[in-house]
């Protein structure tokens, strides 16, 4: 850590050292079974506990990791949802770390609804009016781990995530982009998908003509497509590789009037390392590397989704206003080495954001080595802010690793480390 690390809602479980080094002093509500933390609301020596430690699915709904911080209204960026999507309260206490843990439903208990009364109306399970009664099941379908309040109130997970994440307020009748609201908007886009609308763009007079170029990975497809499809034949097909979509696409999206937004899925693991550098951008037009909904994880690894599973630095990011976003990638993958690295971030760059992805190193594969690998690092001498937000990250337990280390001091603007789970790491 350094005085420009803004560390808030982090979950620390089984780290040889929880939180090294100083940081800013806004830094606060972080939970850690160890002893140290920044922030005078943090919680330590507490005991976590994850849906399945040893399985690692690091889900929890471990009411000790509950913090009074909603990020909601952060002055840096929002944080709506979770790792999985899911979203946020908009009001009480979050969890913290990457998962919006499951808890009970709050709010006016019910009229007592006895089954002798159910039996005779024909109905084992509950009476009275529709209005009064808001089964679990509604709760589901909102897609939604913890709603509160009337059904009427309850803002659907689907409009969230079509939302594009971070960025919505309101009941789902009448939802307004945070963007619009002039200030506090977020650094990135609001809309829907399919209609990205970046921030400067939006607040200056609307829309002045950016358009979305979307492009395709699959790891089906065999290389020589041109990525405009998700097919797996023909010219127009996916590109089989995230470094075959890079490469092909490097260009000035600025002078483009573009943004580049590339959609990665396939059970197949992509093995190619890959590097962002080459690539002229702007708060207005920017990379930004997501799984598809088909392609992209629910908070726990998955084998059937799209993962990165390369050796050495798997994502090199030297270009400035990148999004990497729910991806899952694992360092290190087949090598016995050191410095295996999941995601890193070079000198010089601005406003990038890590969000929601799974991290981990290939311990299986270090039986002599695995020195000095880290899940993300935060490049030297940034000229802007760096965000890593919602992400897990395990199993960096070898010899000096770290599952988050940012090495040196900004030019200008700070690092924002949210939200983030970490496990099973050295530091």
């Amino acid at each position: 850590g350094h005085t420009d690390v803004i560390a808030k809602n982090n979950l620390v479980t089984n780290c040889t050292t929880d939180f090294n080094g100083s940081f800013h002093a806004d830094s606060d509500y972080n939970v850690t079974d160890g002893s140290t933390a920044p922030g005078s609301n943090s919680k330590t020596t507490q005991t976590i506990t994850y849906i399945n430690y040893a399985g690692d699915d690091f889900h929890t709904n471990d009411l000790d990791t509950r913090v009074a911080n909603n990020l909601y209204n952060d002055s840096a960026i929002v944080v709506r949802v979770d790792i999985d999507g899911a979203s946020r309260p908009s009001s009480g206490d979050v969890f913290a770390g990457g998962d919006e843990g499951v808890s009970a439903i709050t709010g006016t208990a019910a009229p007592v609804i006895t089954k002798v009364t159910q039996s005779a109306a024909g109905n084992q399970y509950y009476t009275g009016t529709a209005t009064s009664v808001i089964p679990k099941t509604t709760q589901s379908a909102a897609g939604n781990q913890g709603p509160r309040g009337t059904a009427a109130s309850i803002i659907p997970k689907t409009t969230q995530s079509a939302a594009g994440s971070y960025r919505y307020s309101g009941t789902a009748a009448s939802v307004t982009p945070k963007t619009t609201q002039a200030a506090a908007a977020s650094l990135r886009h609001s809309g829907s998908a399919a209609s990205v609308i970046p921030k400067t763009t939006q607040s200056a007079a609307g829309n002045s003509g950016t358009s979305l170029r979307v492009r395709y990975v699959n790891t089906a497809s065999a290389s020589g497509g041109n990525g405009t499809t998700n097919a797996t034949s023909g010219a127009n097909r996916a590109y089989a590789t995230l470094n075959d979509a890079i490469v092909a696409e490097e260009t000035d999206l600025v002078t483009d009037n573009v943004i580049l937004q590339i959609l990665c899925e396939g059970s197949t693991a992509d093995t190619v390392a890959v590097t962002i550098d080459d690539f002229t951008t702007d708060a207005d037009h920017y990379v930004h590397i997501k799984a598809s909904s088909g392609g992209r994880h629910a908070g726990v690894w998955s084998t059937s989704k799209y993962r990165l599973e390369a050796a050495y630095t798997s994502i090199d990011v030297q270009n400035s206003y990148t999004i990497i976003e729910g991806l899952q990638i694992k360092a290190g993958s087949g090598s016995d080495d050191n410095g295996h690295i999941g995601i890193k971030v070079g000198i010089n760059t601005a406003d990038v954001i890590i969000r929601e992805n799974i991290i981990k190193l290939d311990v299986a594969a270090q039986t002599t080595f695995g020195g000095g690998c880290l899940g993300i690092t935060g490049g030297t001498d940034r000229v802007a802010d760096l965000f890593i937000i919602n992400n897990l990250i395990y199993d960096f337990s070898k010899s000096t690793n770290a599952g988050i280390i940012v090495t040196n001091h900004d030019v200008t603007g700070n690092t924002y480390v949210y939200h983030n789970t970490v496990v099973d790491c050295t530091t």
